[in-house]
């Protein structure tokens, strides 16, 4: 199956190919070929090339063609971009990184621990969520702790729940006798 050129009848392999060659040999007058224009929408007003092509009324690979004529540089790809984030993971807010091709990453809680606390305070501390809520980082619910105390704080909870849950199965008569 071939393609056809609207404007001179040229037939193509594919509509990939019709729009190459229209771009290359129909558009000298367009606007999207101007590289003043280009530079303008591009740089100037921070435009992503979807939206130079769309003031332009055209689309976004005859902006990328044109600009790569004239030599227009781009932005990098968000991919290779150093970017922060923030994101959540197993229940604690995290910022996330991105620079040069590592991802590093600081719970959210630290940070307003040292904000809180100083740096010095904080340094090889746990930072411990007093109401057991991961995500709740209001600075009266954060302290520093030594990791042997948080260990123990938590090992308590652990060992409460279980308490806890071995009284609810005895109840339920779904566990009998043993030790409590």
């Amino acid at each position: 199956m071939t393609v056809e050129c609207d404007l001179c009848g040229r037939e193509f392999a594919s509509e990939r190919g019709v729009k190459v060659h229209q771009t290359a040999t129909h558009d000298a007058e367009k606007a999207y070929t101007d590289e003043e224009k280009l530079r303008e929408l591009y740089w100037g007003e921070s435009l992503s090339m979807g939206q130079v092509a769309e003031r332009l009324d055209t689309d976004k690979d005859r902006v990328a063609y044109w600009m790569g004529v004239h030599g227009v540089e781009t932005r990098r790809a968000y991919s290779e971009q150093n970017y922060a984030s923030l994101r959540v993971e197993e229940g604690y807010t995290l910022w996330r990184e991105y620079y040069d091709g590592e991802y590093n990453r600081v719970p959210v809680h630290r940070l307003l621990a040292v904000a809180e606390y100083g740096y010095d305070a904080v340094v090889g501390k746990d930072v411990h969520h007093k109401n057991g809520i991961r995500f709740d980082n209001r600075p009266s619910n954060i302290e520093p702790v030594d990791p042997s105390e948080h260990r123990r704080i938590h090992g308590e909870e652990r060992a409460d729940e279980q308490r806890e849950l071995i009284s609810q199965l005895r109840e339920d008569g779904r566990l009998e006798g043993g030790v409590s």
